[in-house]
């Protein structure tokens, strides 16, 4: 009375893809020491030759951005080009 039941396989079928953006800050706490001395010189006909070295720091900042682009779907409306 029933033929064989046939069985149709459809293409998949895709929902919009959900997007979440997260964002961490990270501090970086250095201390910085700032030594001070003082040298008392007692005149005893020594002779002190005092110099004072001095350094260079370079610091570099990073920073990183990340934007989410959705796909296009063609030519925006009223879209000329460059």
């Amino acid at each position: 009375m029933f033929g064989p039941r046939r069985q149709v396989n459809l293409p998949p079928r895709y929902t919009p893809t959900r997007h979440a953006v997260t964002q961490t800050d990270t501090d970086y706490v250095v201390p910085v020491v700032h030594p001070s001395h003082t040298t008392h010189v007692h005149r005893h006909n020594w002779k002190y030759f005092h110099n004072f070295p001095h350094t260079e720091a370079h610091v570099h900042k990073t920073t990183c951005q990340e934007f989410i682009c959705p796909p296009a779907h063609g030519p925006r409306p009223g879209f000329r080009g460059f």
